[in-house]
């Protein structure tokens, strides 16, 4: 699947037809198209970060997963038997969810049915972690069974499924848990439940303003929610690049044709044709996740980026579409299995947007959970907690800001001629414009500074330290940023604490 780190943004054309709506801009470590209308980007940031514990109630299929890997890379559907290794391990897009919020520390409520079988008492082992208060046990039923066969790559080829047991999370047994629901921060519900309950299940959240995020599971699966009103409701969903092609074509009634494999093509060819698809979809759903295999993660979403109970989400106006590139898979740690990569990226990103993080931490944190669940063969790894995905998230940004500090530091090392940026003289100039500073300027108190900060940090985690505004030096114009090329400017204090940091 699926993953992202930044990576060097680059600015692309709009084309024809459909895609003159689209005008692509840049902006640090990501790609941002505002799409569908002109818009700009605003602010992604939410402080008020309650200390009330967040509740999510998810409601799916609990699936046995079996997972079958041809080991030869060559390898013909005629009857002969191939060799390769097969695993039992534990999913279903709600199941996967639920485990990963859970597994993160969120207060999770998980609504689905399993069979009084040989496979029930193994699932609520290795759920045991998990709350099943809202599990049916159903004697007479089976437990629904999945079996994916995947290339030697770990890529999915394509899966069997037995999930007739989601047919009897009926509106009857939803509707019982009408009070959770009420009081849940947002609702997930995943595309093998019955259309029937589905709507039941929005026309709940929608009386009482709680968001519903959709996981379209399938294909054959996606359109649920767009047959009836129960689109409406939905907030999110989370649809890979088929799913979202079946969702444009059922809106649309049109074909998309032009890309078969998502995998196969080049990045810029699948955004290009994801924002075509996206363009039908976005006007039902405010905010859409596509996940695009090796390429990444594009977030679409309407005005500012807020989902939680009682949120006001933007339906109409502009959108826009951010790209976050794939973390990269090494030769020495292949990828194992793609099955629940998604769904780790999901309940990591929830997990940290109802705690009030910014979306690019949220990003990072969801992408490096699918990472680890790419590496294992279960579908949710137990090594995923809050803080493996914390230590992962802070590694990469201190191994970017270290990257981003040498290129600047050589950059000024070229540009300093005529004075220091760090003297009182009276003449301070500009390094690139020769721009004589103002008397306000006080670049040259960033030493005593420095001395203070320092004092203040001693004993104190350097991560949870604050700098205030009063420890922030003026540069030029009574502008924090002075200009050292064309295309890059030095913050004095900032560069200052990402030396603290490193």
């Amino acid at each position: 699947m699926k993953g992202g780190n930044s990576s060097n943004v680059k600015e692309t054309s709009a084309t024809k037809g459909d895609h003159q709506k689209y005008h692509n801009i840049s902006t640090g470590g990501k790609t941002v198209y505002p799409t569908l209308r002109n818009t700009a980007i605003t602010a992604e940031k939410n402080v008020d970060r309650s200390s009330k514990q967040k509740k999510v109630t998810v409601v799916g299929c609990s699936i046995v997963d079996f997972t079958v890997k041809v080991t030869q890379p060559h390898f013909k559907s005629n009857g002969a038997s191939y060799a390769g290794h097969i695993h039992q391990s534990f999913g279903g897009v709600g199941r996967n969810l639920a485990d990963g919020l859970s597994r993160l520390g969120t207060d999770t409520l998980f609504l689905s049915a399993v069979g009084d079988d040989s496979h029930r008492a193994a699932f609520e082992q290795h759920c045991k972690h998990m709350n099943l208060s809202g599990i049916a046990r159903l004697p007479g039923h089976r437990t629904a069974t999945y079996c994916a066969v995947l290339r030697d790559t770990g890529h999915l080829l394509f899966g069997v499924q037995d999930t007739n047991i989601a047919s009897q999370i009926t509106p009857q047994y939803i509707s019982s848990f009408e009070r959770q629901l009420a009081n849940s921060d947002i609702v997930c519900m995943d595309g093998n439940i019955t259309m029937e309950t589905i709507k039941t299940l929005c026309d709940i959240c929608r009386v009482n303003g709680v968001p519903v995020l959709f996981e379209p599971t399938d294909l054959l699966k996606a359109t649920k929610p767009l047959q009836s009103s129960a689109h409406t409701a939905v907030t999110l969903t989370t649809p890979n690049f088929n799913e979202l092609r079946a969702m444009a074509e059922f809106i649309t009634g049109k074909q998309y044709t032009s890309i078969e494999s998502a995998d196969d093509c080049s990045c810029s060819e699948v955004i290009e044709e994801s924002l075509r698809l996206l363009s039908p979809v976005s006007d039902l759903i405010p905010v859409t996740m596509v996940t695009l295999g090796r390429h990444g993660v594009l977030l679409c979403s309407r005005g500012d980026f807020t989902i939680g109970k009682g949120s006001c989400v933007q339906r109409e106006g502009a959108a826009t579409v951010r790209h976050y590139p794939a973390l990269p898979v090494s030769d020495s740690a292949p990828i194992v299995s793609v099955s629940g990569a998604g769904d780790c990226m999901v309940s990591a990103f929830l997990t940290n947007h109802l705690e009030g993080f910014d979306l690019d931490t949220c990003m990072t944190s969801g992408l490096q959970a699918a990472h680890l669940s790419l590496m294992s063969n279960e579908a949710v790894p137990a090594t995923m907690s809050r803080d493996v995905l914390r230590v992962e998230s802070r590694k990469d940004s201190t191994e970017a800001c270290i990257k981003g500090d040498s290129f600047d530091l050589e950059k000024m090392q070229t540009q300093i001629t005529t004075c220091s940026p760090y003297t009182a003289n009276p003449t301070l100039r500009n390094m690139v414009n020769k721009i004589v500073a103002g008397s306000d300027v006080n670049v040259h108190a960033v030493e005593a500074f420095g001395k203070t900060i320092i004092r203040d940090i001693i004993g104190n985690s350097v991560f949870a330290y604050k700098f205030t505004s009063k420890y922030r030096t003026k540069a030029l114009g009574n502008d924090l940023a002075v200009k050292i090329a064309s295309d890059r400017a030095f913050y004095p204090a900032l560069l200052y604490q990402r030396f603290l940091v490193v």
